[in-house]
């Protein structure tokens, strides 16, 4: 499956971007909103910003183990239900304890938001032309919705204009990952994965034959194009030592010419788009 080989992949990565936007505008939402009624209530005292952020934690190996089951997914319909709690956040204002939840809201909302973006592009990079790109995509949105909810000045609207705004963005939400398929959580076949698997196994042995590669170093090239793990996570799955995993990176720099990580990806790229 690669870029450029037809419309499904490119409508893939479109829907991972609008979903990813409609996603973001919550916590944005959230983040101007909170902002503002930290001072309209009073409640400046709490320090609201530094335990609250332990739900992330949770969150975080929430989606860390549903990212697995099913080939991630479950993971749009997770972040959406998490989405969903969080509008409480629109109405709870009433006390102290109200807005400490409203806190925690925010920050399972930020988590539910990373988690989707950071699982769904790194999943549709590989299949790109550029795939260091697409796999930071994420970051890209959320910079720039940072700058569109700062240029509309969303904790400045009445609370019923922000909470109808949060609505509407709600239902594009669910229209999109409605359009998208994202809810179809029938058994994933394997066949739907074979063809990703197939072209990473036939690139790298392409690359395997004629570079000369022996079977370690293709073993160790597959860990570096194909994950973004350090050399002592990639030692450890591998059972070499670090210094044996450099000697094989070494002679895997040498015998492709290529200079660095990077390169080796570059490299991977190329021969998979057939270049």
């Amino acid at each position: 499956m690669q870029d450029n080989a037809g419309p499904a992949h490119r409508r893939s990565l479109l829907f991972a971007c609008l979903i990813t936007a409609a996603f973001l505008f919550f916590t944005s939402f959230y983040n101007g909103y909170i902002h503002h009624l930290q001072i309209q209530t009073g409640y400046t005292d709490y320090n609201v910003y530094s335990w609250p952020r332990l739900m992330l934690v949770p969150c975080y190996l929430l989606f860390a183990f549903i990212g697995d089951k099913q080939q991630g997914r479950l993971v749009p319909l997770a972040a959406l239900c998490i989405a969903l709690a969080a509008m409480l956040n629109s109405v709870l204002i009433d006390s102290a304890g109200a807005y400490r939840l409203n806190m925690c809201l925010f920050y399972c909302a930020i988590a539910a938001s990373v988690s989707y973006y950071d699982l769904t592009f790194w999943r549709l990079a590989h299949s790109t032309k550029a795939p260091a790109l697409w796999a930071s995509m994420g970051r890209v949105l959320d910079s720039f919705m940072v700058l569109v909810m700062a240029g509309i000045q969303i904790s400045r609207l009445p609370a019923a204009l922000v909470l109808a705004l949060d609505l509407a963005g709600l239902a594009v939400l669910i229209v999109l990952m409605t359009v998208s398929g994202a809810f179809d959580l029938g058994t994933v076949s394997r066949q739907q994965e074979v063809p990703f698997l197939l072209t990473s196994e036939s690139t790298l042995e392409q690359i395997r034959a004629q570079y000369a590669l022996t079977p370690r170093e293709t073993d160790v090239l597959r860990e570096l194009v194909l994950t973004e793990d350090k050399q002592t996570a990639i030692s450890e799955r591998l059972s070499i030592t670090v210094k044996a995993l450099q000697k094989y990176v070494t002679s895997l720099y040498k015998k492709t010419g290529a200079y660095t990580r990077s390169g080796l990806m570059d490299l991977y790229h190329r021969t998979m788009n057939g270049r």
